[in-house]
């Protein structure tokens, strides 16, 4: 395994502090990418140097599986297979269904149960004991089955879909790198991601453009944005601000080490934006995302208070300190947005 030693990477910026008391205990670094109609990249921090995908990848490795005009693939479904869902009840209902009516069986599943950060923690009051249940609750089976899904219609032995030089994920290789290339940018390679099938390294800036086309493509795209926003719940679930942005038609999708993508139509542009917080606080760059989009839209999209301050707390759950945004830098950012559109 190469193990990462260059560290002079261009800086980033605090885009949060943390505060116990009256003094600052935690400085939450990163980097947000902004695309705009005009087709202009730019943000603040390092923007170019590539970095994993990781679950914002999901919407677009579908392609290859909706080129295979399958009908059972429903809405419903396309939205399951681009998400990092909680595990709830809906969520594992929904997919043992799938793999019932697609003949796919525990014996298939090369996948184990999910860390718990971008999960809601009712859906694991009971622990999983079985493989099926564990995969069920697990944030990135959808993934999983449409990679299984492509595998049966490539004629591939499905207990092979998590070989990365079988056909399934070639497949996806290739249709992710044209649609990277379709954007004007270029796939830097991949990694394992935490599930065990790869993850795609491309620059913030390039997540940012990608985010852009599924807002506004009318083909194959269009039909992966029609059924996040249907199914918002399927995409993440109780809790979540990706269900509650998609509920108000604002294309959302969290990922791994503290990604979080966006992108909307304003009433005079559209834009992507593609945060990333260094340290990989998942709640980071949500709260970052929620405070964005309250600068952008004012009251038009209804964000709960919970998503814009964290408060902290001790073992006794008293208030002891809060997390606040760096609501400077993002108004930065934004007037930026306003000189480039």
């Amino acid at each position: 395994m190469n193990v990462v030693s260059n560290f002079d990477i261009s800086p980033s910026f605090a885009l949060a502090a943390t505060s116990r008391g009256n003094y600052i205990e935690l400085l939450h670094y990163g980097r947000i990418a902004v695309q705009t109609d005009r087709g202009q990249s730019f943000g603040i921090g390092d923007i170019a140097t590539p970095l994993p995908m990781r679950s914002t990848a999901k919407p677009f490795l579908l392609l290859p599986l909706l080129r295979q005009k399958d009908n059972s693939i429903t809405n419903e479904r396309i939205a399951l297979f681009a998400s990092s869902h909680n595990g709830e009840r809906y969520h594992a209902q929904l997919l043992a269904q799938t793999m019932q009516d697609w003949n796919i069986d525990n014996a298939s599943i090369n996948l184990g149960r999910s860390p718990d950060s971008h999960t809601n923690p009712a859906a694991h009051s009971k622990e999983p004991t079985s493989i099926s249940e564990k995969f069920l609750k697990n944030t990135c089976s959808g993934k999983h089955i449409a990679v299984m899904r492509l595998a049966q219609h490539l004629s591939q032995p499905i207990s092979t879909y998590s070989d990365q030089q079988g056909p399934a994920l070639t497949s996806i290789r290739t249709a992710l790198r044209e649609i990277v290339h379709r954007v004007d940018h270029q796939l830097a390679g991949e990694a394992v991601d935490g599930c065990g099938l790869p993850t795609y390294a491309v620059s913030l800036q390039t997540i940012a453009a990608l985010y852009y086309e599924l807002l506004h493509d009318t083909k194959e795209l269009a039909c992966i944005r029609a059924a996040m926003l249907r199914h918002p719940y399927a995409v993440a679930g109780r809790d979540r601000l990706v269900t509650t942005l998609l509920r108000q038609k604002v294309i959302a999708k969290d990922g791994f080490g503290g990604l979080f993508a966006i992108a909307l139509r304003l009433p005079a542009r559209s834009i992507a934006i593609v945060i990333k917080v260094d340290s990989g606080t998942d709640a980071i760059a949500e709260q970052t995302a929620a405070e964005l989009l309250k600068m952008l839209t004012g009251e038009a999209i209804d964000i709960p208070s919970r998503y814009l301050s964290g408060t902290v707390h001790n073992q006794l759950g008293e208030p002891v300190g809060q997390t606040i945004v760096n609501s400077r830098i993002l108004r930065d950012l934004l007037r930026q947005c306003e000189d480039k559109i």
